[in-house]
């Protein structure tokens, strides 16, 4: 078993066992850091009683490219006999009709699928350390709290992502071991995307200011995350306390510091559905609280502040 192996497979038994897990399933896009996690996961569970499959999504963005990556992987899957579900969906025309950048119409296609196989798997996507260290790039450039600065989630949900400390160069070196090939996406050098524009330029140069750059993040991002769970959990508790029959004490939230009140307001959202919303909603429904109001929401939903209580409420 390569070192390569070794190094995740601590982190695969764990996540059987903390599970339960009958079934892996690998988010699989035949690029290197897909191919290797299922290549590495094959040999992890070949004597184990845990079923491997893969899932492939099409976005049909890249003409005959996209169809030449799901045949790779069509081929890969019988190659390995493995159970391959593949997905096909326009995301060019998702993202016209919803009003999504591509980047984001791609990742909500790509999540509502995989979502279904929640009740019956985990699902293993093949974020890297460097996705993790782009990832806290990105945010940091477009500005965010303490969450944004914590990086990809090592376990979310049924969603576990062994590679997180496994860099590129790591990966590569492992398929290049075992002869093992994959594809290569054109549109990852495009530096019209932001994602793209960090990985190629932006992310070098701090590889070159510090060469262990990717631990310095994972170190951040370990330090930020307690942070963060400890503050939520604050934000929980502290929920329940304004909270009498039901109802919300607006002033009471509305006086709590900003780092407890903003979370209970985003756990407010999620909890009624808002999925997509940006700080400056958090920031509208943060000033009604003391004075009264409402804030219109996505989803057509409203925030609304009446005689002190605070409620989510469609339109």
């Amino acid at each position: 078993m390569s070192s390569f192996v070794e190094k995740i497979r601590p982190q695969i038994d764990e996540y059987i066992s903390k599970f339960t897990a009958a079934k892996i399933i690998v988010a699989i896009s035949g690029g290197a850091d897909s191919v290797a996690l299922f290549r590495a996961l094959d040999e992890i569970l070949a004597d184990s009683k845990v079923q491997l499959e893969l899932v492939h999504i099409n976005h049909q963005l890249r003409g005959e490219d996209s169809n030449a990556d799901q045949k790779f992987v069509e081929n890969l899957a019988q190659k390995f006999n493995v159970k391959l579900h593949i997905f096909c969906k326009n995301v060019a025309d998702f993202s016209k009709i919803n009003g999504f950048s591509i980047e984001t119409a791609a990742r909500k296609v790509r999540y509502d699928f995989l979502d279904k196989f929640e009740n019956s798997a985990l699902i293993a996507t093949a974020h890297n350390a460097n996705d993790n260290a782009e990832t806290v790039l990105l945010n940091l450039a477009r500005g965010t709290g303490l969450a944004g600065l914590c990086g990809v989630p090592a376990v979310r949900g049924h969603y576990i992502r062994p590679l997180l400390k496994i860099s590129r160069d790591e990966i590569e070196q492992y398929l290049d071991s075992i002869k093992q090939d994959y594809v290569t996406d054109k549109t990852n050098f495009d530096e019209i995307y932001t994602r793209n524009n960090i990985r190629l330029n932006v992310l070098p140069q701090f590889l070159k200011m510090n060469s262990n750059f990717l631990q310095a993040i994972e170190n951040l991002t370990n330090h930020l995350t307690d942070d963060e769970n400890y503050l939520q959990i604050q934000a929980i508790n502290t929920l329940k306390s304004i909270t009498t029959n039901g109802e919300i004490n607006a002033k009471m939230l509305a006086e709590l510091p900003r780092n407890i009140s903003y979370r209970i307001i985003k756990i407010l959202m999620r909890n009624a559905g808002v999925s997509e919303f940006s700080h400056i909603h958090i920031t509208l429904i943060h000033e009604i609280l003391p004075v009264g109001g409402a804030v219109n929401l996505p989803g057509d939903l409203f925030a609304r502040v009446q005689k002190n209580i605070f409620k989510i409420t469609n339109r």
